[in-house]
């Protein structure tokens, strides 16, 4: 039935299915009986009742347009779409209440589509929920909505995307039931810790390296602060490499960044055997959402021995 909507038969009547058996009783047979009725078009498509801003302005949101073949599907999205345009001005709970209405003899349906807006909503609380490790100021500084705030579907979805791209939850999820008052919700931020650390070891042989051995470890939330960090460590008969670094996405709780890394390091070559020993420490800044700029100071000392 939703598969002839989306393709216009407004009246079409799918029976129940009929299901036989073969003689044998090897094979079930299911038989579906459809009346498609005729294909409509979309004609006239008008919005009632709390205009947010222009008609044309709401209206050209729309991909339900006059003269397109009906679709439930694409009547279904348009109506998310403006309770998502809604609730990001704070109307969390308006009503978009769509009326189709054929007329037989065009075959063509009107549109009518009537909003409520309700009352506007602001964020009264914020619950963060399951995270056994992971401070809470860690997972708040990442919710682009504060207490007292005005409601905002897209801020709501951002922070959603925000929390899961930091890579230490398996799930993310966001509820908002009412507050206290109709014109409040209560945000319950639900998050389920994943592992953030790993640890690897290795070992090889080869003919240049004879005996090669690898191992590290890493760690994304150290004590749940969300500092990332790593040691590893590599030694064969011709090199070894020591290196430790850390480093602070919110660095004193601020939108700075800083880290760090030290190293050693020693390699044979046929000729001289070369030491050197360094490090470096990083800082940097957002300037917008998806855009940071960085500036890093680097230092080596470096040995040539055994000629």
């Amino acid at each position: 039935t939703y598969f002839y909507l989306n393709h216009g038969y407004l009246k079409v009547k799918v029976s129940p299915p009929r299901v036989t058996i073969s003689k044998d009783k090897r094979y079930i047979y299911v038989t579906f009986h459809v009346y498609e009725g005729n294909q409509y078009k979309i004609g006239k498509v008008t919005l009632t009742g709390d205009i947010l801003t222009t008609h044309d302005e709401l209206a050209g949101l729309l991909k339900t347009k006059k003269g397109n073949i009906y679709s439930q599907q694409t009547l279904d999205a348009d109506r998310d779409g403006l309770a998502d345009r809604y609730g990001d001005e704070g109307y969390a709970f308006a009503s978009i209440d769509p009326q189709v209405i054929p007329d037989d003899e065009t075959l063509t349906a009107e549109v009518a589509i009537n909003i409520a807006k309700g009352k506007k909503i602001t964020i009264e609380r914020i619950n963060i929920i399951g995270n056994t490790t992971t401070r809470d100021k860690v997972i708040r500084r990442e919710i682009e909505l504060k207490e007292h705030d005005r409601y905002s579907v897209r801020l709501l979805n951002r922070s959603k995307e925000r929390l899961r791209a930091l890579g230490f939850f398996e799930e993310v999820n966001f509820a908002t039931p009412r507050g206290s008052r109709d014109d409040t919700v209560v945000l319950n931020v639900t998050v389920k810790e994943k592992s953030t650390g790993s640890f690897n070891i290795s070992a090889g042989f080869s003919t240049f390296d004879r005996f090669i051995f690898n191992a590290s470890v890493q760690k994304e939330n150290f004590f749940g602060y969300g500092v990332g960090g790593s040691i590893s460590a590599e030694l064969s008969r011709k090199r070894q490499l020591f290196m430790l670094s850390a480093n602070n996405p919110y660095f004193l709780d601020s939108e700075w960044s800083a880290g760090f890394s030290v190293y050693r390091s020693g390699f044979s070559y046929n000729d001289f055997k070369r030491d050197s020993i360094g490090g470096d420490i990083n800082l940097g800044h957002k300037l917008f959402d998806y855009f940071s700029v960085q500036a890093g100071y680097q230092v080596e000392e470096v040995k040539a021995a055994d000629f």
